[in-house]
């Protein structure tokens, strides 16, 4: 089956069920390891990101478009997004290092796309909203296999 017959056949459903709107989209996938906490915050830093959340040692900090990227020590991990079509996710890799993945819609492999939301604490900020990217694997069918950061959306947005 292809993309474009199983998208019709979920839109048929989706409007009946009301479950999640999913689109085609092209998505290049980067991860790059870092060794050490300079290198993860320089890289993070570097991206450019408008909004996103960092978590350090001790607390976790969030900025929102025009507010100062977040400085509180040693980074563990972050999402980050850079307008709706770059996004930035750190973690610790288990070795000591991190691992950055970064995604960049508009090309890329094929994947189906679809918007989720997640309340945030604390509750001003409203919702963290991610895109869930679903792909075809010839042997389970379709499965989500990222989800990417892509702002915040106050309190009432939709």
């Amino acid at each position: 089956m292809t993309d474009e017959r199983l998208l019709d056949i979920y839109h048929a459903l989706s409007e009946r069920h009301r479950l999640p709107t999913l689109r085609p989209l092209a998505v290049t996938v980067e991860s790059r390891r870092l060794s050490d906490p300079a290198a993860a915050d320089e890289y993070i830093r570097a991206f450019g990101a408008d909004q996103g959340w960092v978590c350090f040692q001790s607390r976790v900090r969030w900025f929102t478009p025009g507010d100062p990227f977040p400085q509180d020590g040693t980074v563990l991990s972050a999402e980050l997004a850079a307008g709706p079509e770059h996004s930035l996710h750190l973690r610790q890799d288990g070795a000591g290092g991190w691992l950055a993945v970064r995604f960049s819609t508009g090309t890329g492999e094929p994947f189906l796309a679809e918007q989720t939301r997640i309340l945030s604490e604390p509750p001003e900020l409203g919702a963290l909203c991610y895109q869930v990217l679903w792909q075809h694997d010839p042997d389970r069918g379709y499965r989500a296999v990222a989800a990417r950061f892509t702002g915040f959306a106050g309190p009432g947005e939709s």
